[in-house]
């Protein structure tokens, strides 16, 4: 089992290196597309060829599947952590931009009917989710309509899935 770990963890250390190799020589537009292309499709792909260039050397043993199996699935888990993290700490955060301006008013506070964040405005808070959206090709520009892209379609039944596991309401409050 330790095999597992260790053919896990290094998948995903392969995986961040290319991630960071990548975005050091550029940042590409779409790291909605980029991300899981790197973290999932690139393993997966890598993952085939190697069971085909080596078709010999298949695992034997259940034991040996079963490890393979787990390292899949340890790198599968800590890539999902690590982009949905990824969008959290590099996209526009509202309430971080609430923080810095409360920050400003301290020891003594901020009373709330007092707040104001110059960020808040409606090209600040959806101009660039829009370009980001329009960019990794989930939504589509015509005659100035958005539209919703088979990919936009996909992602949102992904996060469908997602929030009823984890319990949060289907619509709205992020």
């Amino acid at each position: 089992m330790e095999s597992a770990l260790c053919w896990g963890l290094a998948t995903f250390g392969a995986c961040w290196l290319v991630h960071w190799g990548l975005w050091w020589i550029r940042v590409p537009k779409g790291y909605l597309v980029w991300l899981p292309a790197i973290f999932w499709l690139l393993p997966l792909a890598g993952g085939i060829s190697f069971f085909w260039a080596t078709g010999d050397k298949l695992p034997q043993t259940e034991t040996e599947w079963f490890a393979w199996i787990l390292a899949a699935l340890l790198h599968l888990t800590v890539s999902s952590c690590y982009i949905c993290g990824y969008a959290g700490i590099t996209e526009y955060s509202p309430s971080a931009e609430v923080l810095l301006a409360v920050r400003e008013h301290m020891p003594q506070g901020l009373p709330v009917n007092e707040l104001r964040v110059r960020s808040f405005t409606e090209h600040g808070l959806t101009s660039p989710r829009i370009e980001d959206l329009h960019t990794s090709g989930l939504v589509a520009i015509h005659d100035g309509r958005l539209r919703v892209t088979r990919l936009g379609c996909f992602a949102l039944a992904l996060s469908r899935v997602y929030r009823v596991l984890v319990g949060v309401e289907l619509t709205g409050r992020g």
